[in-house]
């Protein structure tokens, strides 16, 4: 009722909506929007719009300080402001009147930041040493990473020299520390700011996972493992949770409905893709359930069959290792 009450009040043209046009597209894209989404957004008791800087001041009596945002690739401004913009924002002393300003430029609607409480902030060496102790490790399968970002002045495309290196280091998929990273790529020219910013936007765009300390990780293993095993067994009777969980990264790892059973199959001693697929029609056929593709439902057994051996066989050569460091097979 509320949306469609505004909707006809804009259908009048108003003169704040010729002062502010971006609000009939913001109203039209929630028509579209899921309800339980537009009503814990916009529709509860406490929503309130606010800039960064009055979020500053209320977290101020916590004894909270803004540390950064906690998206990575807000921090490098060679991909979201012309040179102007950068060169002004450089020129502003004041942090806090500095993220304010970076929201106008933007355009920035939503702000997603790190506060932290007793914050104490580390000397140049410090920070050099911390990053360079950073443990990474490469999610997504070599070939498949497009060197293109969607930022705040629209699609970047990256450099290649300096992130197809990068990418090659880590494509044997071993965790590898920023230190390390830097020692290899010396060599290629990589200057140790180019290599940070990189991982910031590889990591941000979900490339690279940053890894746990190795003590944090083996803490970690078994509670994982109970938990895995338990949305495994899940997976048979066609649980709809598509995600596992790494001791390695501390987080949640993508893992389809399909890859679940692959794995399954893996953990029953079946090693070869054809036994993978075997054992997840099996499956599949227990459930009563077929596969959806491209919003078709595919009704031949044989179909069926030829659309797993297609995904087990992209599971064994793209996924599987990825899995296997991060602690999840």
């Amino acid at each position: 009722d509320a949306i469609q009450f505004t909707d006809k009040l804009l259908a009048t043209a108003p003169l704040f909506l010729k002062a502010n046009p971006s609000v009939a597209q913001r109203i039209e894209r929630m028509k579209g929007q899921d309800r339980h989404y537009l009503a814990h957004e916009y529709f509860n008791r406490d929503w309130d719009p606010m800039h960064f800087f009055t979020m500053v001041r209320w977290l101020e009596s916590a004894r909270l300080d803004y540390a950064c945002s906690a998206d990575l690739q807000q921090g490098v401004n060679s991909v979201n402001l012309t040179e102007p913009q950068q060169q002004f924002l450089a020129e502003i002393p004041d942090l806090m009147l500095r993220q304010s300003v970076w929201d106008f430029m933007a355009n920035n609607q939503f702000r997603r930041d790190y506060w932290i409480k007793g914050l104490r902030r580390m000397s140049p060496m410090e920070r050099t040493g911390a990053l360079n102790s950073q443990r990474l490790l490469l999610s997504s399968f070599h070939s498949d990473i497009e060197l293109k970002v969607n930022c705040v002045l629209g699609e970047a495309t990256l450099s290649e020299e300096i992130y197809s290196p990068v990418i090659d280091a880590l494509s044997e998929q071993k965790i590898k520390t920023i230190e390390q990273l830097h020692h290899s790529l010396t060599a290629k020219g990589i200057q140790y700011n180019q290599l940070i910013e990189a991982v910031l936007i590889l990591v941000n765009i979900g490339h690279i996972a940053l890894v746990q300390s190795e003590e944090a990780a083996k803490k970690a293993r078994p509670s994982t493992a109970a938990l895995n095993k338990h949305l495994l067994s899940m997976a048979r009777g066609a649980s709809e949770i598509t995600n596992l969980v790494s001791p390695v990264t501390g987080g949640g790892v993508a893992v389809s409905l399909f890859q679940q059973l692959f794995i399954l199959a893996l953990n029953e001693g079946k090693k070869e893709p054809e036994e993978w697929v075997q054992y997840a029609w099996q499956v599949l056929q227990l459930q009563d359930r077929k596969i959806v593709k491209k919003g078709l439902t595919l009704e031949a057994p044989e179909e069926n069959l030829t659309e797993l051996r297609a995904e087990a066989n992209a599971f064994a050569e793209k996924r599987v290792k990825f899995l296997k460091s991060a602690g999840v097979v």
